[in-house]
């Protein structure tokens, strides 16, 4: 695969010299030749399968604390809601 690394810089807004831009070509042919030996991933379990969907826990209501209680440790309140600096 050919890529042109001066186009790239351009979309990158990178100024790159003639040598950085032999060193990239190399190495990002590199990387994509390491890529291309990866083997595929088939078979692997990864919870993500429509025929096997990951198993979720059951959600289940349990009570909390009360709202005064909540808003017990609250620097000020204004008509039972929380008082914060007005952020623009």
């Amino acid at each position: 695969m050919k890529l042109d690394i001066r186009h790239i810089a351009k979309l990158a807004r990178l100024e790159i010299s003639e040598q950085e831009e032999q060193q990239l070509a190399r190495d990002i042919d590199a990387i994509l030749q390491m890529a291309g030996r990866l083997p595929e991933n088939a078979g692997a379990q990864t919870g993500l399968e429509a025929d096997r969907p990951a198993p979720l826990r059951r959600d289940i209501c349990t009570p909390s604390a009360s709202r005064e209680a909540l808003l017990a440790n609250a620097p000020e309140l204004r008509d039972g809601y929380l008082v914060v600096p007005k952020t623009v």
